[in-house]
């Protein structure tokens, strides 16, 4: 019965133009239908803005917040810059004088332990510290 209302309101919208049958109208067991163009029918929208964010929100990179194994060397990174930026003037100077004696192979926060003598090159366990030849 339902489909025979349904074909009856298209041929009557295509032959009196805005005609609305009412038996469809107010059936509540109707449901959005894709129809030809002009047609009467409520049909389904789609709400691509929520579909657009939710794609960007997928593709977004993990960021050290979210996962602090995500990054590897860039949280170390991360870490490193917090530990000096927030250091009092003492600790500056420790980090940097071992950091730059050392070659790269040790970091003090000590300024007390740092400024008696020179930082001692201490290569990593299985590699050799050599000196730069110029």
């Amino acid at each position: 019965m339902l489909l025979i209302v349904r074909l009856y309101a298209t041929e009557l919208s295509h032959t009196f133009g805005s005609y609305h049958a009412p038996a469809l109208a107010n059936s509540s067991s109707a449901s959005p239908v894709a129809t030809k163009a002009g047609s009467t029918l409520p049909q389904a929208r789609k709400n691509w803005d929520s579909v657009t964010k939710t794609i960007l929100e997928s593709e977004k990179p993990k960021t050290s917040a979210d996962d602090p194994n995500v990054s590897g060397d860039s949280t170390l990174n991360e870490f490193f810059q917090g530990l000096f930026s927030n250091a009092d003037d003492d600790t500056k100077k420790a980090m940097m004088k071992s950091f730059q004696e050392s070659g790269g192979t040790a970091l003090s926060t000590n300024w007390d332990d740092v400024k008696k003598a020179p930082v001692p090159i201490k290569a990593p366990s299985g590699s050799e510290a050599r000196q730069w030849e110029q």
